[in-house]
């Protein structure tokens, strides 16, 4: 059994200031969520990093459940609505039951493919097809200023795909190859202006995810450790809040991986024996106990 622990937190008292701060926050974001449209998307927001940073900080696994539950809850709603803009609708994040908001016109978004990791972990489908299914016109997804956006805009494609059919579009993952090699010298772990360390963290996790398509356990296993791997290598840098100052703390977004969690979790429920544990991965996600 293969272990990969969490990496080194230069100022964890950053992170708990970061932390308590958001958590203060939160339940009156919560109540806001019920009056502004676009407070379900804090909401999700800042149930997730608070998530993220739950490893550090050790809160009662209660409470992480009820941050998860917010999180995936409020996001669903946000991309549910999203489809009626400047319209009044009902809508539901709690056992407190339905109430009227004015959906706000939209922006960008950032992106889905987390929201879809949370409701893979959640093993539900529902709410996992419901944010696949958000209005596509948010995404941008044919803006591609370079590699890496044309990387990501068809994962997201392909991701978005296979919540809602559950076909792993194979010309998406071919294309996806095609861009990694031909881009191999720029994608390093290394953190600088002149490369790329997005694709180098998540291409191994579009290489796991195929294996498990391809129902190939022995292999799945050795491509979900890589994925891991070059998580931690990326995220284990020192990272400056400002490009150029000093650095500070390492970000939350790394404490982390909900993709590989996502993927250890659909293992999990093919019955599979998973050969690596890790901070990175928590084993009440892969287990389905946050669910329950």
């Amino acid at each position: 059994m293969e272990n990969i622990n969490l990496h080194k937190v230069d100022l964890p008292d950053v992170i708990k200031e970061n932390y308590d701060w958001l958590n203060g926050k939160l339940h009156k974001s919560i109540n806001k969520s019920k009056e502004m449209f676009r407070f379900l998307f804090y909401v999700y927001r800042d149930s997730s990093e608070l998530l993220q940073m739950a490893f550090l900080e050790k809160p009662e696994l209660s409470l992480q459940k009820y941050l998860f539950t917010y999180s995936l809850n409020c996001i669903s709603e946000f991309c549910r609505l999203a489809h009626f803009p400047n319209e009044i609708r009902e809508a539901q994040v709690d056992e407190d039951g339905f109430f009227s908001i004015k959906v706000e016109s939209l922006g960008e978004l950032q992106g889905v493919r987390k929201p879809i990791q949370l409701a893979r972990i959640a093993r539900d489908k529902e709410k996992e097809k419901i944010i696949a299914n958000l209005p596509l016109d948010l995404l941008n997804l044919d803006r591609n200023l370079t590699f890496n956006h044309e990387y990501i805009n068809i994962l997201t494609k392909l991701e978005i795909e296979h919540s809602l059919t559950g076909n792993f579009n194979w010309d998406y993952y071919e294309s996806l190859i095609d861009i990694y090699n031909k881009n191999q010298y720029s994608i390093q772990a290394k953190i600088s202006v002149d490369t790329n360390q997005t694709l180098y963290y998540i291409h191994p996790y579009v290489i796991a995810f195929k294996s498990l398509v391809d129902d190939n356990e022995a292999e799945f296993n050795q491509n979900l450790i890589k994925a891991i791997q070059a998580h931690k290598e990326v995220w284990s840098q020192k990272k400056a809040l400002n490009r150029g100052g000093t650095p500070l703390c390492r970000e939350n977004e790394g404490f982390l991986s909900w993709g590989c969690t996502a993927l250890a979790a659909m293992a999990h429920d093919k019955g599979w024996k998973l050969e690596v544990e890790s901070d990175y991965m928590p084993s009440f996600m892969i287990d389905g106990s946050i669910n329950k």
